[in-house]
């Protein structure tokens, strides 16, 4: 990626930072609620922005947290001219399917 994501670099040293797993488990609820509200908010949000928070979410997929939102956004950036921005759609929807994919083969 061409730019640095300062707030998604702050959100994973919180993460890493946090002294135990329910520190780490009420910052991940509080910034997951920030972004779905993001998303679900009436104002468009700039393809800056959406790529920003579904690295977060991605990040949150892979340490293990269930995320049932975003889809539609990385969907939307796919259809995007800028590399950067399709990129990320593809990684978001892929690791999403592959996540779900797995949860579900490893629980049945």
């Amino acid at each position: 990626m061409g730019t640095r994501m300062r707030g998604l670099n702050q959100f994973i040293a919180d993460i890493r930072n946090c002294p135990n797993k329910e520190t780490e488990s009420k910052r991940v609820q509080k910034e997951m609620a920030k972004i779905r509200e993001k998303f679900v908010g009436n104002r468009a949000l700039e393809g800056y922005q959406k790529k920003k928070y579904l690295w977060k979410l991605l990040y949150m997929v892979i340490l293990g947290y269930d995320v049932d939102f975003g889809h539609a956004e990385a969907a939307t950036l796919i259809t995007t001219a800028k590399f950067s921005e399709k990129y990320t759609g593809y990684i978001a929807l892929s690791k999403y399917i592959f996540f779900r994919i797995l949860a579900k083969t490893c629980f049945l």
